[in-house]
C-alpha cells in the first residue's frame, strides 16, 4: 500500500519494520515500512502454512495473532511543517 503525504506535512514516526514466526513452519508475519519525500510504503505479508494444528499449539497461535494485530494497529504520526 502506498499512502501520499498531503503538502505542507511530514513524518514525524513510523512503525519499527518487524517479522515473526510461529515456529514448527505454520505461520510467518512480515511488516515493513518505508518512508521517502510524501510518500509512506507498506508491505504486510501473512502465510499460513497449515489449515489444522494441535490444540496445543493454541496458546502460540494467539500470541502469533495478537503480535500481529498489536503490530497493524500502531499509528503513523505527521506534523504540520
Amino acid at each position: 500500500m502506498s499512502i501520499s503525504i498531503p503538502e505542507g506535512y511530514a513524518v514525524e514516526s513510523i512503525p519499527k519494520a518487524m517479522k515473526i514466526s510461529t515456529g514448527e513452519n505454520v505461520g510467518l508475519f512480515a511488516f515493513n515500512i518505508l518512508s521517502e519525500q510524501n510518500k509512506i510504503q507498506i508491505v504486510i505479508t501473512k502465510e499460513i502454512n497449515n489449515a489444522i494444528v494441535s490444540e496445543n499449539f493454541y496458546p502460540v497461535l494467539k500470541d502469533f495473532y495478537q503480535q500481529m494485530i498489536d503490530k497493524q494497529n500502531e499509528k503513523i504520526v505527521l506534523k504540520k511543517i
